[in-house]
Protein backbone atom coordinates (compact mmCIF):
# COMPACT_ATOMS: atom_id res chain seq x y z
CA UNK A 1 0.00 0.00 0.00
CA UNK A 2 1.23 3.05 -1.12
CA UNK A 3 2.32 5.63 1.94
CA UNK A 4 0.70 9.25 0.44
CA UNK A 5 2.87 12.36 0.45
CA UNK A 6 2.53 14.57 3.08
CA UNK A 7 2.82 18.37 2.01
CA UNK A 8 3.57 21.55 4.46
CA UNK A 9 -0.16 21.89 5.16
CA UNK A 10 -0.27 18.45 6.44
CA UNK A 11 2.49 18.99 8.77
CA UNK A 12 1.81 20.59 12.14
CA UNK A 13 2.54 23.93 12.82
CA UNK A 14 6.06 23.63 14.80
CA UNK A 15 7.23 21.43 11.51
CA UNK A 16 6.08 24.08 9.16
CA UNK A 17 7.60 26.83 10.95
CA UNK A 18 11.02 24.73 11.13
CA UNK A 19 10.97 24.07 7.27
CA UNK A 20 10.42 27.54 6.67
CA UNK A 21 13.41 28.41 8.67
CA UNK A 22 15.87 25.40 7.34
CA UNK A 23 14.30 25.89 3.25
CA UNK A 24 16.87 28.68 2.55
CA UNK A 25 19.42 26.79 3.46
CA UNK A 26 18.52 23.62 2.00
CA UNK A 27 18.25 25.49 -1.10
CA UNK A 28 22.03 27.30 -1.40
CA UNK A 29 23.23 24.09 -0.70
CA UNK A 30 21.13 22.23 -3.52
CA UNK A 31 22.03 25.38 -6.20
CA UNK A 32 25.46 24.87 -5.09
CA UNK A 33 25.69 21.13 -5.88
CA UNK A 34 23.76 21.69 -9.08
CA UNK A 35 26.18 23.89 -10.33
CA UNK A 36 29.34 21.84 -9.44
CA UNK A 37 28.02 19.13 -11.33
CA UNK A 38 27.27 21.45 -14.38
CA UNK A 39 30.58 22.73 -14.30
CA UNK A 40 32.08 19.32 -14.77
CA UNK A 41 30.09 16.72 -16.07
CA UNK A 42 31.03 13.51 -16.04
CA UNK A 43 32.13 12.38 -19.39
CA UNK A 44 32.96 16.22 -20.83
CA UNK A 45 33.79 19.67 -20.06
CA UNK A 46 36.03 20.95 -17.53
CA UNK A 47 39.28 18.89 -17.17
CA UNK A 48 37.18 16.43 -19.75
CA UNK A 49 40.41 13.71 -20.48
CA UNK A 50 41.16 13.78 -16.93
CA UNK A 51 44.57 14.93 -17.13
CA UNK A 52 44.81 17.46 -14.77
CA UNK A 53 45.81 20.12 -17.23
CA UNK A 54 44.00 23.61 -17.60
CA UNK A 55 42.37 22.92 -21.03
CA UNK A 56 38.78 23.69 -20.97
CA UNK A 57 36.30 21.65 -23.56
CA UNK A 58 32.52 21.77 -23.60
CA UNK A 59 29.87 18.69 -23.99
CA UNK A 60 30.40 16.69 -27.27
CA UNK A 61 32.69 14.91 -29.65
CA UNK A 62 36.54 16.42 -29.88
CA UNK A 63 36.74 14.72 -34.08
CA UNK A 64 40.57 15.95 -34.22
CA UNK A 65 41.86 15.46 -30.37
CA UNK A 66 42.84 18.10 -30.06
CA UNK A 67 41.22 18.90 -26.34
CA UNK A 68 38.62 21.60 -27.75
CA UNK A 69 34.91 20.03 -28.42
CA UNK A 70 33.86 20.80 -32.43
CA UNK A 71 31.53 22.56 -30.76
CA UNK A 72 33.74 24.94 -29.03
CA UNK A 73 36.00 25.34 -32.45
CA UNK A 74 33.03 26.36 -34.62
CA UNK A 75 32.31 29.29 -31.89
CA UNK A 76 36.03 30.64 -32.08
CA UNK A 77 36.98 29.80 -35.63
CA UNK A 78 39.43 26.53 -35.35
CA UNK A 79 38.97 23.79 -37.56
CA UNK A 80 37.15 20.49 -35.28
CA UNK A 81 39.02 18.28 -37.93
CA UNK A 82 42.58 19.74 -37.26
CA UNK A 83 44.26 19.42 -34.13
CA UNK A 84 46.86 22.58 -35.37
CA UNK A 85 44.58 24.61 -37.46
CA UNK A 86 47.14 27.72 -37.89
CA UNK A 87 49.68 24.82 -38.54
CA UNK A 88 52.43 26.33 -36.19
CA UNK A 89 52.86 23.46 -34.04
CA UNK A 90 50.90 24.33 -31.38
CA UNK A 91 47.72 22.42 -30.58
CA UNK A 92 44.57 24.02 -30.64
CA UNK A 93 44.05 23.49 -27.29
CA UNK A 94 46.91 24.53 -26.03
CA UNK A 95 46.47 27.64 -27.89
CA UNK A 96 43.16 28.47 -26.45
CA UNK A 97 44.39 27.74 -22.94
CA UNK A 98 47.06 29.90 -23.49
CA UNK A 99 45.31 33.00 -24.90
CA UNK A 100 46.50 32.51 -28.76
CA UNK A 101 44.60 32.50 -31.48
CA UNK A 102 44.77 28.98 -32.79
CA UNK A 103 44.02 30.25 -36.34
CA UNK A 104 46.89 32.58 -36.59
CA UNK A 105 50.41 31.34 -36.64
CA UNK A 106 51.31 35.10 -35.27
CA UNK A 107 49.10 35.96 -32.92
CA UNK A 108 50.03 39.54 -31.74
CA UNK A 109 51.53 40.47 -35.28
CA UNK A 110 54.97 40.84 -34.15
CA UNK A 111 56.94 39.25 -36.44
CA UNK A 112 57.65 35.70 -34.14
CA UNK A 113 55.14 33.20 -34.82
CA UNK A 114 53.60 31.60 -31.85
CA UNK A 115 55.62 28.44 -31.38
CA UNK A 116 58.93 31.12 -31.63
CA UNK A 117 57.66 32.64 -28.92
CA UNK A 118 56.24 29.67 -27.02
CA UNK A 119 60.78 29.11 -27.07
CA UNK A 120 61.67 31.99 -26.57
CA UNK A 121 59.40 32.32 -23.03
CA UNK A 122 58.16 35.59 -25.21
CA UNK A 123 53.99 36.35 -24.49
CA UNK A 124 52.49 35.27 -27.87
CA UNK A 125 49.63 38.16 -27.22
CA UNK A 126 51.97 40.91 -26.68
CA UNK A 127 54.44 42.33 -29.18
CA UNK A 128 56.72 43.99 -26.55
CA UNK A 129 56.79 41.30 -24.03
CA UNK A 130 59.47 42.81 -21.04
CA UNK A 131 57.09 46.18 -21.98
CA UNK A 132 60.71 47.93 -22.61
CA UNK A 133 59.89 49.82 -25.50
CA UNK A 134 61.80 47.00 -27.98
CA UNK A 135 59.80 44.26 -29.72
CA UNK A 136 60.37 40.98 -29.36
CA UNK A 137 61.92 40.50 -32.88
CA UNK A 138 63.77 43.23 -32.90
CA UNK A 139 65.55 42.26 -29.11
CA UNK A 140 66.00 38.84 -30.60
CA UNK A 141 67.97 40.82 -33.39
CA UNK A 142 69.60 42.40 -31.46
CA UNK A 143 70.88 39.77 -28.76
CA UNK A 144 68.74 41.45 -25.85
CA UNK A 145 66.22 39.58 -23.38
CA UNK A 146 63.35 40.10 -24.88
CA UNK A 147 61.24 38.89 -21.05
CA UNK A 148 63.81 41.59 -19.12
CA UNK A 149 63.67 45.14 -19.85
CA UNK A 150 67.06 45.81 -18.78
CA UNK A 151 69.48 42.90 -20.16
CA UNK A 152 72.61 43.71 -18.29
CA UNK A 153 70.54 44.67 -14.96
CA UNK A 154 72.33 48.53 -14.98
CA UNK A 155 68.98 50.33 -13.86
CA UNK A 156 68.85 51.59 -17.99
CA UNK A 157 66.12 50.19 -20.05
CA UNK A 158 67.42 48.49 -22.98
CA UNK A 159 65.76 50.76 -25.72
CA UNK A 160 67.42 54.04 -23.79
CA UNK A 161 70.67 51.85 -24.51
CA UNK A 162 70.19 51.18 -27.99
CA UNK A 163 69.29 54.70 -28.54
CA UNK A 164 72.14 56.56 -26.56
CA UNK A 165 74.93 53.75 -28.28
CA UNK A 166 75.51 52.20 -24.47
CA UNK A 167 76.05 48.64 -24.01
CA UNK A 168 73.02 46.89 -23.48
CA UNK A 169 74.97 43.47 -21.86
CA UNK A 170 77.24 45.28 -19.82
CA UNK A 171 76.57 47.89 -16.61
CA UNK A 172 80.07 49.56 -17.26
CA UNK A 173 79.86 49.39 -21.16
CA UNK A 174 83.56 51.42 -21.40
CA UNK A 175 84.79 49.20 -18.73
CA UNK A 176 86.56 52.36 -17.15
CA UNK A 177 85.09 51.48 -13.88
CA UNK A 178 81.95 53.56 -13.99
CA UNK A 179 78.98 52.05 -14.59
CA UNK A 180 76.94 53.35 -17.66
CA UNK A 181 74.05 54.77 -15.31
CA UNK A 182 76.41 56.94 -13.02
CA UNK A 183 78.64 58.34 -15.92
CA UNK A 184 74.96 58.80 -17.85
CA UNK A 185 74.17 60.56 -14.86
CA UNK A 186 76.92 62.65 -14.32
CA UNK A 187 77.81 63.70 -18.17
CA UNK A 188 80.72 61.39 -18.61
CA UNK A 189 80.85 59.78 -21.69
CA UNK A 190 79.90 56.14 -21.44
CA UNK A 191 81.30 55.10 -24.18
CA UNK A 192 85.05 56.38 -23.17
CA UNK A 193 86.95 55.25 -21.21
CA UNK A 194 88.96 58.10 -20.63
CA UNK A 195 86.62 61.54 -21.13
CA UNK A 196 88.86 64.13 -20.91
CA UNK A 197 91.64 62.76 -23.10
CA UNK A 198 94.11 63.62 -19.89
CA UNK A 199 95.73 59.85 -19.79
CA UNK A 200 93.82 58.81 -16.67
CA UNK A 201 90.70 56.73 -16.78
CA UNK A 202 87.37 58.09 -15.82
CA UNK A 203 87.29 55.47 -13.28
CA UNK A 204 90.71 56.27 -11.90
CA UNK A 205 89.59 60.43 -11.90
CA UNK A 206 86.38 59.26 -9.79
CA UNK A 207 87.93 56.72 -7.76
CA UNK A 208 91.43 57.65 -7.08
CA UNK A 209 92.30 60.93 -7.83
CA UNK A 210 89.60 62.53 -7.03
CA UNK A 211 90.32 64.86 -10.29
CA UNK A 212 87.52 65.75 -12.41
CA UNK A 213 86.83 63.39 -15.35
CA UNK A 214 85.58 66.11 -17.64
CA UNK A 215 88.13 68.67 -17.25
CA UNK A 216 92.17 67.13 -18.43
CA UNK A 217 93.67 70.25 -16.23
CA UNK A 218 91.56 70.01 -12.88
CA UNK A 219 93.90 72.96 -10.90
CA UNK A 220 94.64 74.74 -13.75
CA UNK A 221 98.57 74.75 -13.14
CA UNK A 222 98.77 74.06 -17.12
CA UNK A 223 100.02 69.85 -16.70
CA UNK A 224 97.51 67.29 -17.21
CA UNK A 225 96.06 65.26 -14.54
CA UNK A 226 97.85 62.61 -16.29
CA UNK A 227 101.00 64.44 -16.26
CA UNK A 228 101.25 65.38 -12.83
CA UNK A 229 99.94 61.67 -11.66
CA UNK A 230 102.41 59.48 -13.83
CA UNK A 231 105.13 62.21 -14.58
CA UNK A 232 105.98 65.11 -12.56
CA UNK A 233 104.31 63.42 -8.78
CA UNK A 234 102.46 66.97 -8.57
CA UNK A 235 99.23 66.77 -7.26
CA UNK A 236 96.94 67.23 -9.98
CA UNK A 237 94.15 68.89 -7.28
CA UNK A 238 96.58 71.60 -6.05
CA UNK A 239 97.80 74.04 -9.06
CA UNK A 240 101.20 74.87 -6.48
CA UNK A 241 102.19 71.45 -4.89
CA UNK A 242 105.02 72.60 -2.93
CA UNK A 243 103.43 76.01 -2.29
CA UNK A 244 106.80 78.48 -3.70
CA UNK A 245 104.42 80.50 -5.30
CA UNK A 246 105.09 78.90 -8.79
CA UNK A 247 102.80 76.50 -10.33
CA UNK A 248 103.23 73.22 -10.62
CA UNK A 249 103.39 73.66 -15.02
CA UNK A 250 105.70 76.36 -14.87
CA UNK A 251 108.39 74.83 -12.73
CA UNK A 252 107.65 72.05 -14.94
CA UNK A 253 108.84 73.67 -17.74
CA UNK A 254 111.49 75.50 -16.25
CA UNK A 255 112.85 72.11 -15.24
CA UNK A 256 112.64 73.17 -11.61
CA UNK A 257 111.09 71.73 -8.61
Amino acid sequence: MAVPLRTSHMLSAPRRLLVRLLWPVVAVGLALALDGCSAAPSGGGGDADGAGDAFLNIDGPDSDGDRLSDALEQQIGSDPRLADTDGDGISDGEEYDNGSDPTQTDTDGDGLDDAAERTLGTDPVSADTDADGLNDPDEVAAGTDPVNPDTDDDRINDRLEILLGTNPFRADGDNDGLSDLYELQHGVDANATDTDGDGLSDGEEVDVTRTDPLEPDTDGDGLTDGQEVDDTGTDPLDSDTDDDGVSDGEEAGSGSN
